[in-house]
């Protein structure tokens, strides 16, 4: 085992969302994700549920939690999807204390609650630009609703 491989043996990189349509810019997100934690590393995701995609999006989700979950855990790049039963996922974050917490470069940390309980603990945030700028919403016509 080389020295990179041993620093990303107990890393943990995670993000959240409601992933309700899987797009390229979802994918590439997943994949730098997996480029972070390493060979040994963990990606793990927190899911929307149901309930909570209509309070973030305003609209009914296209596809159930198992769903969501089922097309998630189908993709090479992750390792563990939870369900996240909260608006925002600080609590969970909290729990979990991934190392390093990504975004897409949508966010910032003025929109992006959970950054502060990140480096609170320690761990890292990243705001990443996947050079994809369309949203779920803009693939099926929909206009956004809080959070687009």
């Amino acid at each position: 085992m080389t020295p990179n491989n041993i620093d990303s043996i107990n890393k943990v990189v995670g993000t959240s969302g409601c992933f309700d349509i899987i797009h390229p810019g979802h994918t590439r997100l997943f994949e730098h994700m997996r480029e972070l934690a390493g060979l040994y590393g963990r990606v793990v995701v927190f899911l929307n549920v149901d309930e909570y995609i209509r309070d973030i999006k305003g609209h009914e989700p296209r596809m159930s939690y198992e769903e969501r979950k089922e097309v998630l855990l189908a993709l090479r790049w992750i390792d563990l999807v939870l369900p996240l039963r909260q608006l925002t996922p600080e609590l969970l974050i909290d729990i979990v204390r991934p190392n390093i917490w990504v975004k897409g470069c949508d966010y910032g940390p003025e929109n992006a609650p959970e950054t502060l309980t990140v480096e609170n603990y320690g761990g890292i945030v990243k705001f990443v630009n996947v050079g994809y700028s369309r949203h779920s919403g803009d693939i099926v016509g929909v206009k956004h609703g809080k959070t687009g």
